[in-house]
Formats: C-alpha cells, sequence, structure tokens
C-alpha cells in the first residue's frame, strides 16, 4: 500500500497516554497523525495496560521474570499485527527505552 505507517511502543516507563500528554506543545506522535500517518501506540509487558494477566499476579516475582529479548519479541508481534490489519508490508517503528535499539 502507498500510505506509510507509524508505530510508538508504550516502554515500562511512560505508558503511551504519559507520552502523548508529557512533552510540551503538540507530542511527535500526534504531529505525525496530523500530517495524515496512522499511528499505532503499543503497549509492553510490565505496564499499566498489561497489568490484567490471565494467570499471573502482577505482584508476583513470575510476572516480571521477562528480559529485553523477550521485550523485543512482543515488538515483533505487535508489528506483525499492525502490519496483518493494515496490509502495509513495512512501517516506521519509532522506539525509546527498552528493547527498542
Amino acid at each position: 500500500m502507498e500510505e506509510e505507517v507509524v508505530e510508538e511502543p508504550e516502554e515500562v516507563l511512560p505508558p503511551e497516554s504519559t507520552f502523548v500528554r508529557w512533552i510540551e506543545d503538540t507530542p511527535f506522535m500526534l504531529q505525525i497523525a496530523s500530517n495524515g500517518f496512522p499511528v499505532w501506540m503499543i503497549n509492553q509487558r510490565g505496564t499499566d495496560y498489561s497489568r490484567e494477566h490471565t494467570t499471573l499476579d502482577v505482584g508476583s516475582e513470575e510476572y516480571w521474570d521477562f528480559s529485553l529479548t523477550e521485550q523485543w519479541l512482543d515488538i515483533k508481534a505487535n508489528i506483525d499485527i499492525v502490519k496483518a490489519y493494515t496490509g502495509y508490508d513495512e512501517l516506521y517503528y519509532v522506539g525509546y527505552s527498552g528493547a527498542t535499539t
């Protein structure tokens, strides 16, 4: 497809809802969206939005037992979902914090 997709991850800190508010003026992702690019904001393990695990308690050590490699696999899975949903073959990934280098 002709359009380009931009995906922005929500890492352990800050969650994407904060990312939209914490930058002065117009946040970067909203600038991109206002220029006509679809922006997807994903959630990562350990965030406020990932704490409703079906079998693990957020207070357990097992819940927090994951590596940056596993976070990268989560990012890859999110990219695959966005590509499948949109039908795009490629997208730009704007990342910050762990597992995004």
